[in-house]
């Protein structure tokens, strides 16, 4: 089983097993964020890794991103959160990461420092923790995004 097939919708029993022991280690490791959590830092990893540099490559097969020439910074992947939440929440982005518990992009450096930890996810030796800190505020680019305005006639 490939280091992010806990992520994949199709499993046998067995791997559906160890599937939820897994999410069960991510969410011990770290009891702030839902699995909802961990599962959309995956998909905005991927919508990065596209945005970024194309179509997704795999090395020899075995399903997990690559560090190169793939990789993605802190930044860039937290620029694709706020993208990847605002297609598919809308305006309700904020509230929706909120309750998982994304409210900042360090936010998100947590949760792909906790999938690093359990070898969910690669770091090259360049990535720090703090490459996800303040690198824009998460509410306020949500609100912006979605300000009505009422054209004065």
């Amino acid at each position: 089983m490939s280091r992010d097939s806990i992520w994949s919708p199709s499993l046998t029993e067995a791997e559906l097993k160890t599937v939820r022991e897994e999410q069960a280690k991510l969410l011990a490791r770290d009891p702030r964020f839902s699995i909802h959590a961990y599962r959309f830092v995956m998909q905005a990893l991927r919508v990065a890794t596209i945005k970024y540099h194309g179509a997704l490559s795999t090395k020899s097969g075995s399903g997990k991103l690559p560090e190169t020439p793939d990789h993605v910074s802190g930044q860039q992947l937290s620029y694709a959160a706020a993208e990847f939440a605002t297609q598919e929440y809308g305006y309700l982005a904020y509230r929706v990461l909120s309750h998982w518990g994304i409210r900042t992009t360090g936010d998100i450096g947590d949760l792909v420092y906790n999938m690093i930890e359990e070898n969910h996810m690669q770091r090259s030796p360049a990535d720090n923790r703090a490459d996800f800190d303040d690198v824009f505020d998460f509410k306020q680019v949500f609100e912006q995004e979605f300000r009505i305005t009422l054209d004065e006639d």
